[in-house]
């Protein structure tokens, strides 16, 4: 009688943990099986059926690794750049994926003159990642890899030109700014190692208070005291918008800032420089590949480019 009462009390023990366990205990997830992969395919979810290994592709394809941004120093249409090392990077989340890219992008890489398009001989090679390397102010570092670029004679100040890489390698894409894309595909820099300042961008951005700043970057310092605002206009065409040039206390700068307000912005203005605009070294306003003389054009709403929150670009 005792063993009966034992027996029945571990029944009803076993019983109790029995449903603990199988009500408490924690699913496991499972993933889903080639059959239930084909049955999705088979309605309508982005798989044919006849695909091989249709399964494993649509698992998978949110998993790619993210394209490389590709920036090259200096940037676009920056003058001045005598003591601008030129180097090329990506910046790649996986450092096992940055030198095979960087590998490609040497191979495609090279230096020309603007006008005319001459190569000019240059040793290019790959240097990868330095860690713990002292900076400019003495503090330990991290120097990304890049790709260098050191032409063989020194280069004329006098001219333009033009670090390409003529294609990039499919997991690679030119970065949003700096960087100027090429009708075959590549991506490139314009540069010149003396005083040639030239309008580089145009960027609106929109303020809290309901105005607009638009800001004209050169390639390299320009002279900014009063008479500035004698040499470059901004006009737009809805009359009630009124642009004001804002001028710094230091009288040189490599951006001038318009704060444009009383009306919609969104719309076409017009926009001029004058060639009486100079660098302090007293290099005068040009244009690349047209020289020196004034520029003018009319910017339309379509031109504009997108490329921060309620800020947009006009690359030159």
């Amino acid at each position: 009688m005792r063993n009966h009462r034992l027996s029945s009390v571990t029944l009803l023990v076993m019983g109790f943990c029995t449903f603990v366990f199988v009500g408490c205990a924690p699913s496991k997830p499972t993933k889903p099986s080639v059959v239930e992969a084909k049955n999705a395919a088979d309605h309508g979810d982005g798989i044919t059926s006849d695909t091989p290994n249709a399964h494993i592709t649509a698992l998978s394809k949110s998993q790619l690794p993210p394209k490389s941004a590709l920036q090259i120093e200096p940037r676009d249409l920056t003058s001045m750049a005598a003591d601008v090392p030129l180097r090329i990077s990506v910046n790649s989340v996986s450092e096992h994926r940055q030198l095979p890219q960087l590998r490609a992008v040497a191979a495609r890489t090279r230096l020309v003159e603007l006008q005319g398009g001459v190569q000019i001989p240059c040793n290019i090679s790959v240097h990868e990642k330095k860690k713990n390397v002292h900076g400019e102010f003495g503090y330990p570092t991290t120097v990304p890899a890049y790709v260098g670029v050191e032409p063989a004679s020194k280069l004329d100040p006098a001219k333009w030109y033009d670090l390409q890489v003529v294609s990039l390698p499919d997991d690679v894409v030119p970065a949003t700014l700096g960087v100027r894309v090429l009708e075959g595909g590549g991506a490139s820099a314009r540069f010149s190692p003396g005083s040639h300042p030239t309008l580089a961008a145009i960027r609106r951005c929109a303020r809290t208070d309901g105005s607009h700043m638009i800001d004209l970057d050169f390639s390299e310092n320009v002279k900014a005291d009063v008479d500035v605002r004698e040499k470059t206009h901004l006009d737009h065409e809805d009359r009630k918008v009124a642009c004001q040039l804002a001028l710094p206390p230091s009288k040189i700068a490599r951006t001038l800032h318009f704060k444009c307000t009383g009306g919609s912005v969104a719309g076409p203005f017009q926009l001029s420089v004058d060639q009486a605009l100079e660098s302090p070294s007293g290099g005068m306003f040009e244009v690349p590949l047209k020289g020196r003389k004034a520029f003018s054009t009319r910017v339309d709403e379509v031109m504009w480019k997108e490329y921060d929150h309620g800020c947009s670009i006009l690359a030159m």
